[in-house]
């Protein structure tokens, strides 16, 4: 456990361009109060993307994919408040 815990851990579209995402959402739950919030906005994958779409979308950065980022979360045991897949519309 670290000696300093945070309140809050905030990420806006940082993430997918980390070297090793998984270590990173370790690292955070360490640094994470128990039962504090994480918020995070991330680039994602659209589904049902065409072969060009993703090659020229996605490929730069294959690791953001939503449900990669709440694996990861759940393994490190985070609680998922709230997922969207696409906040576009909300927006």
């Amino acid at each position: 456990m670290h000696s300093e815990q945070f309140d809050v851990l905030w990420s806006i579209e940082s993430i997918s361009h980390y070297q090793n995402i998984a270590e990173f959402f370790a690292s955070a739950s360490r640094l994470l109060k128990t039962g504090r919030p994480f918020a995070i906005t991330d680039f994602f994958q659209k589904e049902n993307l065409t072969r060009e779409a993703t090659r020229k979308f996605i490929d730069p950065s294959k690791r953001a994919c939503s449900w990669n980022y709440q694996r990861w979360m759940t393994t490190n045991n985070f609680h998922i408040e709230r997922a969207c897949k696409s906040c576009t519309a909300k927006v």
